[in-house]
């Protein structure tokens, strides 16, 4: 048993800096016509509704869709995106070209600069020592900070893409006041259309039907299952959501 954990563990941490070169060079509309990714941007907005900031870092910033809809709410002086991947870097610079580009593994260390918000969505899943992240963002969060992640059973397609962990909201929670963060606000979204239909039918889906250009048939469908998701709860479910401050 013990061996079997451990290579399971070897395995789940093998997604290397190249793969996510690659995954970016391929993923050309998903992160835009996405539907989880697009509820993704409109759970986030309703978090920062009413907070005032003035710079902004993003890491983990990957095509800077996300970036780029947040940046409507709120004339911002400082912009900031990192990344592990260049091809996410120079997607995103494509995208907000007066933002500043910075290529780091957030695991190993920090930019020498602080934000009054900082985004880390969809990050903290594919770390191997998320406390080391967290500490490393705390040294750059001036106010806020915004994650989110995934909680409950971690499914084959999860790990394709490079997760090592789904978060239990009690223990993600613990960690953030471990590093010096204050939660402010939480949404936990996504029941029952997301999760945990949608995340059960994903893994019968073969990976490849996010990849490059999206043509009429995969828009309709996006936009299908984005309406749809709009039932989902906002108070149970999968997606976790949570608005800090620092302390």
């Amino acid at each position: 048993m013990y061996k079997r954990r451990t290579l399971m563990r070897n395995l789940l941490n093998s997604y290397t800096m190249t793969d996510y070169d690659k995954g970016w060079s391929k993923w050309l509309d998903c992160e835009v016509y996405g539907p989880t990714l697009r509820h993704q941007r409109r759970n986030i907005k309703k978090l920062l509704n009413g907070l005032e900031y003035n710079s902004i870092l993003d890491i983990g910033c990957g095509s800077g869709d996300h970036l780029h809809e947040i940046l409507k709410l709120n004339n911002v002086d400082k912009i900031c995106m990192a990344d592990i991947s260049k091809e996410a870097l120079s997607r995103a610079k494509n995208l907000i070209p007066k933002a500043d580009c910075v290529q780091i593994d957030i695991e190993k260390g920090s930019i020498g600069n602080k934000f009054d918000l900082v985004l880390c969505c969809d990050v903290l899943e594919h770390i191997s020592d998320d406390k080391a992240a967290l500490r490393n963002i705390r040294k750059m969060a001036h106010k806020y900070l915004v994650v989110s992640t995934l909680s409950g059973k971690m499914r084959e397609s999860e790990k394709h893409v490079g997760h090592v962990r789904n978060y239990a909201l009690d223990g993600l929670l613990d960690k953030l006041s471990e590093a010096g963060f204050k939660p402010l606000k939480i949404i936990k979204w996504g029941f029952p259309f997301y999760s945990p239909l949608y995340r059960n039918l994903w893994d019968k889906v073969p990976q490849k039907v996010n990849d490059g250009k999206f043509g009429w048939f995969r828009k309709f469908c996006a936009n299908t299952l984005y309406f749809i998701f709009m039932l989902n709860s906002t108070s149970k479910g999968d997606y976790l959501f949570i608005l800090s401050e620092s302390v």
